[in-house]
């Protein structure tokens, strides 16, 4: 009698054993993808602030669109979005950290990073921020000759805007989208979520949609290609990168610079949103 009763009690113990081995690493991953998706969700609020500020930047600093590290835009966005960058810890076999910003000198020490500065992965060719002028483009400021100022100027308070429709009114108006390339950080949950956020290979395009419509990560104007080849070899070296975007619009308060706007619209917008839908912002 006493043999059968500590047979089932080693039975049991068994069954136990087995059913969390099979119900464990779900939780685990259930827990870590939760972690890791409120940090997501904590980076898209920031990036939307960020948006705000490099748009703010803008109008004061004549839509500054320069490429070399002294963008004034890119550095506005850079600043609100340094706590909830990662940085790489250990290599391949390490993992990802973010460095407290908790005081100026904390802040101070994290901006003063080379990479930071440039504004750069220190493993790839990728902007941690990209700002993108989403309007007005040459066309739409050139379409109004005579706010254009002799040094090639477009004047932001011409006295005629008034008086000659919202085409006028808008290409003083700066629209801009903001794309912070997310490291995420947290392990297991970063793989299985960046294969999630792909989307099947596309058979009429021989080639794969990199994102969703997640965070707006994807849209109707799909994303450089060379930086979507960028962000796969991230992923092979276990770094695994997701673009959140966010947009804003605010009236020029300073002089626009013609010939550094951009000739076309680079932004991207949900595939439920007009292309056009650029000039009224978020």
């Amino acid at each position: 009698m006493s043999q059968s009763r500590t047979r089932r009690r080693r039975w049991r113990l068994g069954q136990v054993a087995v059913e969390t081995a099979i119900v464990m690493p779900l939780f685990v991953f259930l827990i870590l993808g939760i972690l890791q998706l409120a940090l997501m969700h904590q980076a898209r609020s920031m990036v939307k602030y960020a948006a705000f500020k490099a748009a703010r930047a803008g109008i004061l600093h004549h839509a500054d669109t320069h490429n070399d590290g002294s963008n004034t835009m890119e550095m506005a966005a850079l600043a609100v979005l340094l706590p909830v960058i990662s940085q790489n810890v250990g290599g391949p076999e390490g993992g990802e950290v973010i460095h407290r910003t908790r005081t100026s000198t904390d802040y101070g020490q994290k901006m003063g990073q080379q990479h930071f500065q440039n504004n750069q992965f220190p493993e790839a060719n990728l902007k941690y921020v990209q700002v993108d002028i989403c309007a007005p483009l040459q066309d739409q400021a050139q379409a109004h000759a005579n706010a254009i100022t002799p040094n090639g100027h477009l004047s932001f308070d011409w006295p005629m805007d008034a008086g000659v429709g919202w085409q006028a009114f808008s290409a003083s108006k700066l629209a801009v989208q903001v794309t912070l390339n997310y490291r995420m950080m947290i392990p297991f949950a970063d793989m299985v979520l960046w294969y999630m956020f792909r989307e099947p290979v596309d058979a009429q395009q021989q080639r794969d949609v990199l994102y969703r419509d997640v965070l707006r990560m994807n849209g109707e104007k799909e994303p450089q290609q060379n930086v979507d080849e960028t962000i796969r070899q991230l992923a092979s070296q276990r770094i695994y990168v997701v673009p959140i975007r966010a947009n804003y619009a605010l009236r020029m308060q300073s002089d626009l610079v013609v010939s550094r706007l951009p000739t076309q619209n680079r932004c991207v917008f949900p595939r439920d949103v007009a292309p056009n839908a650029s000039q009224n912002g978020n």
